[in-house]
Parts: structure tokens; sequence; C-alpha cells
């Protein structure tokens, strides 16, 4: 469980910690979009495990997907929320 595939980058402590799941706000994106909010959980949860593996190429790459979709989810919900307030009846 603990092996590391060749070209991957192993980091520090120091360097792990920086990157960012974003697990609690992609709970919350859930909310607005549950499509796109699924999609940042998922991806949340990736980069916690690729943390745990000490991959930091990967962890990288998928905390940064996770923060696309969950930007992606706050947009559309909150445009939806907006445009059903300016066009209701």
């Amino acid at each position: 469980m603990s092996e590391i595939d060749a070209g991957e980058a192993v980091a520090t402590k120091a360097e792990l910690d920086a990157i960012r799941s974003y697990i609690i706000p992609s709970l919350f994106s859930f909310l607005f979009c549950w499509l796109f909010g699924i999609a940042a959980i998922s991806f949340s949860i990736l980069t916690i495990h690729e943390k745990g593996k000490g991959n930091l190429d990967m962890a990288r790459k998928h905390s940064g997907s996770a923060m696309s979709f969950m930007v992606m989810s706050y947009v559309l919900g909150i445009g939806t929320l907006i445009l059903a307030l300016i066009f209701r009846r």
C-alpha cells in the first residue's frame, strides 16, 4: 500500500501540509449544485489519499480539480439563484 511508482514525487511533511484538500468547502458546494459538488468531494478525498501516500504531484493535481469543481458549483448555484430572483413573478 505504501509502494511508490517510479516518477512520483515524494514530498516532505511541510510540502504536503501546504496542499489543501478543500473537503469542507466541497461538502458545502454540494448544496449549490449536486453534480459538481460530488466531483469536488471525490477529488478532495483523492487529495487526502494522495497526501497520505506522500505523492505531491497527484495531491496537487487533485486539489486543483477539487477547487475547480467547487467553484463551478458555487457559480452555477448562485447564478441560478440570482436568475430565479430576477425573473420570478
